[in-house]
């Protein structure tokens, strides 16, 4: 993709910036917008256009919806513990913000729009790998509003693709973040010399896939016909353990350090994994950064 007029809503996030590079680079002219609520400054690319404002904001939206070519929707509120605690502020947020930039994206004649979605929509997986045949079981607020933020996908008449991410680590991720994952802990235990914790047998697995990965299935996301109407996983297919995370992290980093083991609830998902067929058919995608190699260049940034 190039020559493009892109819009990248959370293009200051942690998975959003990380697009926004490859589109700058690509030579396309992208418009951010971003109301820096979890996303930074830091990140944004100064080879784009930064508008601050929220995606739950017509006015707003349609603002920035002049002239655009492709939308990439990543904007939400991504924390599970504040969807429990606050099911409104996610509703506002994710749910009124999608139904908003879809119908500005029909009106102003966009070509095509890539949503971001999760892994949650599926729930516990009945088996794995983790097919995007298994219906919707949303066990949180947060996974209800990406389940219907694919069905306004369906509902709107845009050409879509969602995007089913599984576990994304990288750079730009941040450990205090609210929705706040494993990988950053482990990197930011390294960077500070505090033993990290492993919370109950640390056999629980999840698919790891490295954020520059996500950022180019996007981009071939929203190049495909054959995606149109489709949700798709974006993952590696691969299944790592807690415990291997971490040994895949000292191994790396030669820390001394050894984990502290508590106690966790055994409820919910305890494995993941992708199924990548159908993303390596229509989108000719597969993840080319292995683990190891995703977690040397974070902790090369450290």
């Amino acid at each position: 993709m190039k020559n493009k007029r892109v819009l990248v809503t959370g293009g200051a996030g942690f998975i959003g910036s990380h697009l926004v590079d490859l589109l700058v680079a690509a030579g396309n002219s992208v418009v951010v917008l971003d109301d820096l609520s979890s996303g930074r400054s830091e990140n944004l690319n100064p080879g784009a256009l930064f508008v601050r404002g929220s995606v739950s904001d017509r006015a707003a939206v349609e603002s920035v919806m002049k002239d655009a070519d492709y939308v990439f929707h990543l904007a939400a509120r991504p924390s599970i513990t504040e969807s429990l605690s606050n099911p409104a502020l996610s509703v506002e947020s994710n749910i009124l913000g999608i139904v908003n930039l879809l119908w500005a994206a029909k009106g102003a004649g966009v070509e095509k729009f890539v949503f971001s979605s999760s892994s949650s929509v599926y729930g516990p997986p009945a088996r794995l790998p983790v097919s995007e045949s298994l219906p919707f079981n949303p066990q949180t607020p947060y996974a209800v509003t990406k389940v219907a933020g694919e069905l306004y996908c369906r509902a709107s008449g845009m050409r879509a693709t969602c995007l089913r991410y599984f576990n994304i680590y990288g750079p730009r991720q941040r450990p205090q973040a609210a929705y706040s994952a494993v990988v950053p802990c482990f990197l930011d235990a390294v960077r500070t010399g505090e033993r990290p914790t492993i919370f109950s047998t640390g056999k629980q697995t999840c698919d790891f896939v490295y954020v520059k990965d996500v950022a180019r299935a996007n981009i071939l996301a929203a190049q495909s016909r054959r995606a149109d109407g489709l949700a798709i996983n974006v993952g590696t297919g691969k299944e790592t353990s807690i415990n291997g995370l971490w040994e895949v992290v000292a191994g790396i980093s030669r820390t001394p350090l050894t984990p502290i083991r508590k106690p966790g609830e055994r409820k919910g998902m305890t494995r993941s994994r992708a199924d990548t067929a159908l993303a390596r058919r229509i989108l000719g995608f597969r993840a080319k950064t292995g683990l190891k190699d995703g977690l040397a260049e974070c902790l090369g940034r450290i």
